[in-house]
């Protein structure tokens, strides 16, 4: 059996579990900072989107793990719309993004972008990505000691308590942050 990540196949148990090279078609990047900290994930098997945000990185930012959340089955399709392109690569930053003012970006999440971010499920899995291999070292699903850990790494109050992410993914062996 075909051992595929973002499916939710080997999540179910909720055992951590190692990952394929290649589990996703593509990846929308809505915010970067030295590599993807958010956008949208398409599986590469059964073409579900997911929503994915950081939680955490390693040392050296090269690993990052993303909480992903199932959406609506148009949401990429929506987002394609709305920022007026289409991805020419598997892991693609919108032009539009990539240069655009606050004034554009407000006016950009203000028209249907925040609305389809809104449209994600609760989050369903923890991922640990590699920026440099781009692909997923790691899959976990989430569980109810984990839940209340879920909150963006840049939306976290400086000195508090992190959750140990590469832990609980069975990477303790990475250095992070």
């Amino acid at each position: 059996m075909k051992n595929h990540v973002l499916c939710g196949k080997p999540a179910a148990t909720n055992a951590a579990c190692s990952a394929v090279d290649e589990p996703f078609s593509q990846m929308v990047v809505l915010d970067y900072y030295d590599g993807p900290t958010s956008g949208f994930l398409q599986c590469a098997e059964c073409e579900v989107s997911y929503y994915f945000y950081m939680l955490d990185w390693d040392v050296s930012q090269m690993v990052r793990v993303f909480a992903l959340s199932s959406m609506p089955h148009d949401s990429l399709e929506r987002v394609y719309s709305l920022v007026g392109a289409r991805p020419d690569r598997r892991v693609w930053i919108p032009p539009l993004l990539s240069r655009a003012t606050e004034e554009q970006l407000s006016a950009l999440y203000d028209g249907g972008l925040q609305e389809t971010i809104d449209r994600a499920a609760a989050p369903e899995f923890v991922v640990a990505w590699s920026v440099d291999g781009e692909k997923i070292l790691a899959l976990r699903g989430i569980d109810a000691s984990t839940a209340s850990h879920l909150s963006p790494w840049f939306d976290r109050q400086r000195g508090s308590d992190a959750f140990d992410w590469f832990g609980y993914l069975g990477l303790g062996e990475l250095c992070h942050a």
